[in-house]
């Protein structure tokens, strides 16, 4: 009988150390340039201790580092700050196998510099907000230039390719550059 509990004993620790043993962790970009007027693309991931929830059972939050209830995201929309309104949005699955907390902020403004912090909740068990995973943002008012690629040599009346590299923090809105760029040879 002793010898039963024994390993009943050892396979109880081999559940609850694997179940329960990780900690709260998320990865978030500390510091990041957002273009005024476009949107900014925050990619996060995250992830809890114990048995891993469908995504119905977590909430993922945003808020101000400063003050856990200022939300600038949240699923329930009456709970955002009146600046983020209708601006902000997690483009990603909360659930496993992903646990993405990637924010979207919308239409930028000249003020939404941070720091921003994610909270995960998971419904009716546990909550964390990752106040030491924090983003920055610093604003720029215009796009860095795009920067032109070209062939070291170029032969008149040859066909050629130019590569044009853009960086820019939203996917879904790159930014536009003024003007032509015009090819003298």
């Amino acid at each position: 009988m002793k010898g039963i509990l024994v390993l009943l004993w050892l396979c109880l620790q081999a559940i609850f150390t694997t179940g329960f043993s990780e900690d709260w962790t998320a990865q978030v970009v500390p510091e990041m340039k957002a273009l005024v007027e476009s949107c900014v693309v925050v990619p996060c991931t995250s992830n809890y201790p114990g048995k891993k929830e469908s995504a119905s059972r977590i909430r993922g939050i945003w808020h101000k580092k400063d003050n856990k209830k200022i939300n600038i995201y949240h699923e329930d929309s009456t709970l955002i700050s009146d600046n983020f309104k209708g601006r902000t949005k997690l483009p990603g699955h909360l659930g496993a196998p992903d646990h993405n907390c990637t924010l979207e902020i919308d239409e930028v403004k000249d003020h939404d510099n941070g720091p921003y912090c994610f909270r995960a909740e998971l419904i009716e068990a546990d909550k964390f907000s990752f106040v030491e995973k924090c983003v920055l943002f610093t604003m720029i008012q215009r796009p860095d230039p795009p920067e032109v690629q070209e062939p070291e040599t170029l032969e008149e009346g040859v066909p050629t390719t130019l590569k044009c590299i853009v960086k820019h923090t939203c996917p879904s809105l790159p930014p536009l550059s003024p003007g032509v760029i015009k090819m003298v040879k």
